[in-house]
């Protein structure tokens, strides 16, 4: 009888897995997608697209079907605050879509894998420990990891092709609205460099080379809110596990940061060079005035012009043009229906997808992962899991200062909310049953 209720946990388990896999792998889907009446006269191609934009509605239903009874029970049990907020910020996007006229109610689809997400989580809360948990942590990371590889080797290749950074090679790919802009890669790497960092400062020794690979990603692809995450994360974690030691510090810091800045530097210089015949020098004039051949990070056009890459002109605008007489806002995507523009700020998002409430909801969220990731630095004993995941919680609440990041389903919420799920029932709660013994 127990090796059946084992074996049934393990295929539970398995299952589980699948369907947060399957929900990555259909992150692209549209509703275009979906809305396929012509199989028969597709391309296999255009089929596989239509089947994998059906796949969040299958999941749904299955979950929706096994947690049915289990959700009234979840959602008042005490210590489950993060599916309960982000339940009610899901709630105010969907009356504001429902509500508001410009919007369509087939974009309600999108919301679709965020709930999917979280009623995975739910389960694996209800029949399973620390150990199974962190199995389904890393089956998530493989999937990231493989899709990073794949795009990379896109970009890599196109990246010999022209003479061109990795940046700015993206305006030379194919079809590159397929291929994730460089600030998502960007983003990608630096998943996976605090992954490795948290494994390499634990004196695993042997991750160094995986984590100056991401490192040089990160500034390969020049995103300055990836590259300032990177640098603000790493210092102060190293300042933690040091002791605030700031000989050691500034060891680690040359070591993973300074390094591959300078390996980036290099490659492209010695691609330019190898390949293109190129000798920069800063007095030369196609140096001057190409600005494929400047770093984003030290662009004094950028900084004295349009740092915030228009974002602040976006950002007034939506304060401008919002009804304020719309409770729960323009609901999904109501940042496009608004400005014809994405928000570029999690709180706007909010403000405008789900309303007051839903902006109240979002501020609440920063607050709570905040504390949680306070308690998990705060433990005398280091762990890699919870580190990592404080890691990700401060890179996606810095990275929803200028991208909507875990407010709409995408690869940020996934592992935002799987990080502040796993910090709130392995240290929130035990942190109150240890005070109220």
């Amino acid at each position: 009888m127990l090796l059946i209720k084992k074996i049934n946990k393990k295929f539970t388990l398995y299952v589980l897995t699948l369907f947060s896999i399957a929900t990555i792998l259909s992150l692209s889907s549209t509703t275009e997608n979906l809305l396929n009446y012509n199989l028969l006269k597709n391309d296999l191609y255009k089929n596989i697209l239509f089947f994998n934009s059906t796949l969040p509605i299958i999941i749904f239903v299955t979950l929706i079907l096994v947690t049915f009874k289990e959700l009234k029970m979840s959602l008042l049990t005490k210590d489950n605050y993060i599916f309960t907020l982000f339940s009610f910020l899901i709630l105010f996007q969907i009356i504001g879509t429902i509500s508001n006229s410009q919007n369509y109610i087939k974009n309600l689809y999108y919301i679709i894998p965020e709930i999917n997400i979280m009623f995975i989580s739910l389960i694996l809360l209800k029949i399973y420990n620390k150990k199974l948990l962190k199995f389904y942590f890393n089956s998530n990371l493989i999937i990231f990891f493989l899709i990073f590889l794949y795009f990379f080797f896109i970009y890599f290749k196109y990246y010999l092709l022209f003479n061109n950074d990795y940046y700015h090679v993206w305006g030379n790919i194919k079809n590159n609205e397929a291929v994730p802009r460089p600030t998502g890669m960007a983003r990608l790497a630096l998943i996976f460099s605090s992954y490795f960092f948290c494994n390499y400062i634990l004196s695993q020794k042997k991750y160094l080379f995986f984590l100056i690979f991401f490192n040089y990603a990160i500034f390969a692809f020049q995103s300055r809110i990836v590259i300032f995450a990177l640098l603000f994360i790493s210092l102060l974690f190293i300042l933690i596990k040091e002791k605030y030691s700031i000989v050691k510090t500034l060891k680690y810091f040359i070591l993973i940061c300074i390094i591959p800045f300078i390996i980036s530097l290099v490659i492209d210089f010695s691609k330019r060079e190898i390949l293109f015949g190129d000798r920069i020098t800063p007095s030369d004039q196609n140096y001057k005035n190409d600005q494929n051949f400047n770093f984003r990070l030290f662009d004094n056009k950028i900084y004295s012009k349009n740092f915030t890459s228009n974002r602040k002109q976006d950002w007034q605008n939506i304060l401008k043009n919002f009804d304020k007489q719309k409770v729960f806002g323009y609901g999904i995507h109501g940042d496009r229906i608004l400005t014809n523009q994405t928000a570029s700020n999690g709180f706007l998002y909010s403000l405008v997808s789900g309303g007051y409430l839903a902006s109240i909801i979002y501020c609440v969220i920063c607050t709570y992962s905040l504390y949680l990731v306070n308690l998990a630095l705060l433990k005398k004993k280091f762990d890699k899991y919870s580190w990592f995941a404080s890691s990700m919680i401060i890179f996606f609440l810095i990275r929803s200062l200028v991208e909507n990041s875990f407010t709409i389903i995408s690869f940020d919420f996934i592992i935002f909310f799987i990080s502040t799920f796993y910090l709130e029932k392995f240290f929130y709660n035990k942190s109150k049953s240890e005070i109220s013994a």
